[in-house]
């Protein structure tokens, strides 16, 4: 697809988007050179964010979730079911729809400028 990326251990890679944001992709339950599924996320280094803007993502966000880390840094992440097969376009436009719509949509709901 074009993407930069870097291989960060088995099955883990990151991604340099523009602006700095990095975002993970983990490929998981891989058995025989097959994965069924790919993950998508990011964190963000931002003081104040609380448990109770977490929970309005979750509750107005239907595909993707969001957390605070053990250090309160708020993520959010996206899971693609990989299992019955996919099309490269499908993966195309999950990757399009996480980095161009969920990404800007969560730092504005965090309040994080890059």
């Amino acid at each position: 697809m074009g993407l930069a990326y870097k291989k960060r251990g088995e099955g883990l890679f990151l991604l340099k988007l523009e602006k700095t944001l990095k975002v993970w992709v983990e490929l998981d339950w891989c058995e025989e050179g097959r994965c069924g599924l790919v993950a998508l996320s990011a964190g963000f280094r931002k003081d104040g964010v609380s448990l109770a803007q977490i929970n309005r993502w979750n509750r107005d966000h239907r595909f993707s979730r969001a957390y605070l880390d053990g250090d309160g840094d708020p993520w959010v992440e996206w899971e693609l079911d990989l299992t019955e097969g996919v099309s490269r376009e499908t993966v195309k436009e999950f990757f399009r729809l996480f980095t161009k719509t969920t990404l800007p949509k969560f730092m504005e709901h965090i309040g994080f400028s890059p």
